[in-house]
């Protein structure tokens, strides 16, 4: 995607992302990263989802939880994709909702996730 795409704000946040994915600093960062799930742009949202595989599980799970209902398909398959390490109840209710309940791309993710928990 060109930079025309982006807003100069949004081109900074992607910047900061792309930063925070480099030094593997997701979970110093999270309230930043929390804040950048609420943002109106999908491809930033997106770039959350990936990023939050990174954090501890129980650091990053309230954000993906939210992320799963997402209105952008693949924001939720990203979701599903970065809930593989967590293993709490409600993620595991989360995921088999999504492998009955969305598109085939997102149920597909929710049950790879669910059978990488599972191992």
């Amino acid at each position: 995607m060109g930079e025309g795409y982006f807003t100069k704000d949004e081109l900074e946040i992607l910047n900061r992302l792309d930063k925070i994915e480099e030094e593997g600093s997701e979970d110093k960062n999270i309230q930043d990263l929390n804040a950048f799930s609420n943002s109106d742009n999908p491809d930033i949202r997106n770039k959350v989802a990936e990023l939050l595989v990174g954090c501890t599980p129980t650091v990053g799970e309230k954000i993906l939880l939210k992320l799963l209902h997402d209105k952008d398909e693949i924001v939720r398959v990203n979701a599903c994709d970065s809930l593989c390490y967590c293993t709490s109840d409600r993620v595991i209710i989360a995921l088999k909702n999504k492998a009955e309940n969305d598109t085939y791309l997102v149920r597909g993710y929710a049950v790879l996730s669910l059978g990488d928990i599972a191992l």
